[in-house]
């Protein structure tokens, strides 16, 4: 008997202290692949919008379109799909508008991931597009990717436009993480990373910061695709593929 007590009490922390690890684990979310993450990754349930264009329709309300003469926005896009079982696909005749938009909680300082595939370039150089715009509350653009035929994506902030140091191509799929800063100080910042991995660079050809003059409103509406306003210069088309759009008041780390 005071043998089996002694294995009794020399067994007891071990249970403890796997039900202590057991119980610390709980409710965290594992990663994707089978290691864990280096970083940890954004949730999209906590996003301040997450859309991945699944099922009829848009997954997530409030998204509005503008579509101009012979345009398309197509939120269940199948032919080419860059995540999931659907995709968006946007396609503007020239001097027209073809863009989704949907409006989120007002931020001075904002995130954002998604994926894009352009299986159009714009035709003519120094002609630009929008691939991602941030806007106020009013509609007015605050910050904005852009490109035109030379395919060295660009961002704006504060009147200041960078591009990167190497273009993309056509018919292939990026990843894309921005990031945006209405004032830190002095200037509004906004940075952009590319890759064709899930892994987001910090540096190179395909990172790049644009710092501008302050902005004065927060930014308050995403918006895909582009528009003869006058933000967006006119005449050239082009036709893009976005998939797993995240915006979050929080920086997004590699594919969330």
């Amino acid at each position: 008997m005071k043998t089996l007590l002694i294995l009794l009490l020399s067994v007891l922390p071990l249970v403890a202290q796997v039900t202590q690890t057991a119980t610390i684990g709980a409710g965290v979310r594992a990663p994707k692949t089978g290691t864990p993450a280096a970083t940890p990754h954004n949730h999209p349930a906590s996003a301040l919008i997450f859309e991945n264009f699944e099922g009829t329709g848009y997954a997530t309300a409030g998204w509005g379109e503008v579509i101009g003469g012979g345009g398309v926005v197509n939120e269940d896009y199948t032919t080419t799909v860059l995540d999931g079982s659907q995709s968006l696909f946007i396609d503007g005749p020239t001097d027209e508008v073809s863009y989704a938009t949907n409006g989120f909680t007002a931020q001075a300082t904002v995130y954002a991931y998604f994926q894009f595939r352009i299986t159009s370039m714009p035709a003519t150089e120094n002609s630009f597009l929008s691939i991602f715009r941030f806007r106020d509350v009013d509609g007015a653009t605050v910050a904005k990717m852009q490109i035109d035929s030379s395919a060295f994506p660009r961002i704006t902030t504060g009147a200041n436009a960078v591009a990167t140091g190497a273009n993309i191509s056509a018919n292939t799929t990026y990843h894309c993480w921005l990031s945006w800063v209405k004032n830190n100080g002095a200037n509004s910042v906004m940075t952009m990373a590319l890759s064709t991995t899930k892994v987001q660079p910090t540096e190179g050809n395909w990172f790049v910061t644009a710092t501008g003059t302050t902005v004065a409103n927060d930014a308050q509406q995403v918006f895909l695709g582009y528009a003869n306003d006058g933000v967006d210069d006119s005449g050239p088309e082009m036709s893009i593929i976005y998939d797993y759009v995240l915006i979050d008041d929080a920086a997004i780390q590699d594919y969330p």
